[in-house]
């Protein structure tokens, strides 16, 4: 509000307080990065690899590009409702990147349904944590080399077999 040269009233007539600013922020910079994912895989070039690293790259640099993004969704504190959106996001994004595989590589892949959400949950929680210590600084790999290891690691996951 003193950056905007803005009364308080401002600010309170559109957000009951600060946790409800930051849960706004979440959603609209979620929703940003959802849609880049997902527009950077329908125009990447067919192929396995491509379709992997074209999505995972826009969301990378995204983050990282600006890194009050990767804050807002990977560190900020707030109340349970952001927790909670948080831990929805990582499951919505699971379940959408297991619907993903399973339509792209087709039946004929032997993929079990359980398979995929396990690894795709263990991949969303993954990339968090990285993106989490690559931000944080913790991590001393070049923004490719980063990209590059969540593409194998994704591309790995495909063949993890728990059912017998």
């Amino acid at each position: 509000c003193r950056e905007a040269a803005l009364t308080e009233r401002y600010f309170y007539e559109s957000f009951t307080d600060r946790n409800a600013l930051l849960v706004a922020v979440f959603e609209h910079v979620a929703a940003r990065c959802t849609q880049a994912v997902l527009e950077a895989f329908m125009a990447a070039p067919d192929g396995p690899r491509t379709k992997v690293e074209a999505p995972i790259a826009a969301a990378v640099t995204l983050v990282t590009d600006d890194p009050r993004i990767g804050r807002v969704l990977f560190l900020e504190s707030g109340d349970a409702r952001l927790q909670q959106l948080r831990e929805d996001l990582a499951f919505t994004s699971a379940t959408l990147l297991a619907e993903i595989a399973t339509s792209y590589l087709g039946p004929d892949a032997d993929l079990d349904a359980t398979d995929l959400i396990l690894s795709s949950l263990s991949l969303v929680g993954a990339q968090a944590q990285l993106a989490t210590s690559y931000l944080a600084g913790r991590l001393d790999v070049t923004r490719d080399r980063l990209i590059a290891h969540l593409v194998e690691l994704h591309l790995a996951a495909v063949g993890v077999r728990s059912h017998t």
